[in-house]
């Protein structure tokens, strides 16, 4: 095993590689998907795969930007929220 540590994106990496990262123990370990970037009771069987457009799983959480003092100002699509905060 090497010391070098070389940090390269996931789609570069070799299967080994994330299997580390991603350990032995806990939910990594056992699924590498997607799944904690949906909404509270949302699944995939709710939302077909044609429905979210592409980046739409990349969205943060509104109740985080909420509970730091952001409002919202439009909700453009399902899962997109535009929040805004007034300083």
């Amino acid at each position: 095993m090497s010391d070098v540590l070389t940090i390269v994106p996931a789609n570069e990496a070799s299967w080994e590689d994330l299997q580390a990262v991603f350990g032995t123990r806990g939910d990594p370990s056992r699924c590498c998907c997607q799944r904690y970037k949906m909404q509270p009771r949302e699944s995939w069987a709710s939302v077909g795969a044609e429905e979210i457009t592409w980046g739409e799983l990349h969205v943060g959480s509104g109740s985080i930007f909420a509970d730091a003092g952001f409002t919202e100002v439009s909700h453009p699509t399902l899962r997109r929220v535009v929040m805004r905060i007034n300083f």
